[in-house]
C-alpha cells in the first residue's frame, strides 16, 4: 500500500498558520534560546536590527514547511525502494527461470542467493528512508544545544493551547511507532567499527516469527499525521 498524502495542498497546509495567526500559534520569539542567533544574522546581513515581530516571522516561517519536507522524504524513499526491490525481484525471477538448475535441488534455507542491479538503489533508498524518518522527529522537536536543556523545532515554537497539544500528541505516537526506525537510523549515521564514541549503543532487535512488523510504508503516514495536528 502506497502512503497517502493528507493534504490537498503545501499552501493550504502552511496558510494557517500565517502571519495574521502568529499571535495565536506562536511563542514570544524573545523567550526562544536562538532568538538572539537570529538577531545577530540581521546584523551580519546589514540589516538594522528588526522588531521581534519581524525576526518572529523569520524563525517560524520555515517550521511547518521542513516538517513536510522530511515527511516528504519519508514517502519519496518508501516509493524508490518499493520500485527497486519490484525490479530486483523481476531481474531475479527471470535468472531463475532462465537457470533451471537452480530448481532441481531442495531450495536453500535462506533463499537463492542472486546479485541484480537495483539492489543497490534499493540500498540506498533503505537508508535514506530511515534518515528521513529521524528528521521527521528532530524537525518537531530536538535539543538546541546538547549539554543544555532548551528545545527548538516546530513544537516549543508554538504558543500553549489545544493546537500545541495535537502536535505534542502525534509526535508521541509517531515516536512510539517509530522508535527502534529511528535508533537504527542513528546507528546508521554514526556508526563506528568500535563501540564508543559516536557509536550509539542502541540495540535493535530481532523479531519473533510469530511477530507482525510495520511496513515501511507507516512510517510515511505516520510522519504526515502529524501534519494535520497543526491547524485547526
Amino acid at each position: 500500500m502506497e502512503p497517502q498524502h493528507p493534504l490537498p495542498g503545501l499552501d493550504d497546509a502552511v496558510d494557517p498558520l500565517a502571519p495574521r495567526l502568529r499571535s495565536e500559534v506562536w511563542v514570544d520569539p524573545r523567550t526562544r534560546p536562538d532568538f538572539d542567533e537570529w538577531v545577530a544574522l540581521f546584523r551580519r546581513e546589514g540589516e538594522a536590527p528588526a522588531p521581534s515581530e519581524s525576526v518572529g516571522y523569520d524563525m517560524t516561517r520555515m517550521l511547518l514547511r521542513d516538517l513536510l519536507t522530511a515527511g516528504g522524504g519519508v514517502e519519496a524513499e518508501f516509493l524508490r525502494l518499493r520500485d527497486a526491490l519490484d525490479a530486483a525481484q523481476e531481474e531475479t525471477d527471470a535468472l531463475v527461470g532462465n537457470s533451471p538448475e537452480l530448481l532441481a535441488e531442495p531450495w536453500p534455507e535462506f533463499g537463492v542467493q542472486t546479485s541484480a542491479l537495483p539492489l543497490p538503489d534499493a540500498h540506498y533508498a533503505f537508508w535514506n528512508q530511515l534518515t528521513w524518518v529521524r528528521s521527521v522527529a528532530d524537525r518537531v522537536d530536538r535539543g538546541y544545544i546538547p549539554s543544555r536543556r532548551e528545545r527548538v523545532g516546530l513544537l516549543p515554537a508554538m504558543a500553549a493551547g489545544p493546537r500545541r497539544d495535537r502536535v505534542q500528541r502525534a509526535l508521541d505516537t509517531y515516536k512510539q511507532q517509530t522508535r527502534d526506525t529511528r535508533e537504527f537510523a542513528n546507528f546508521l549515521l554514526h556508526s563506528g567499527s568500535i563501540p564508543g564514541g559516536g557509536t550509539p549503543s542502541a540495540e535493535i532487535a530481532h523479531p519473533q516469527p510469530s511477530a507482525r512488523k510495520r511496513p515501511m510504508a507507516a512510517a510515511a503516514r505516520s510522519a504526515w499525521a502529524i501534519v494535520p495536528a497543526c491547524s485547526g
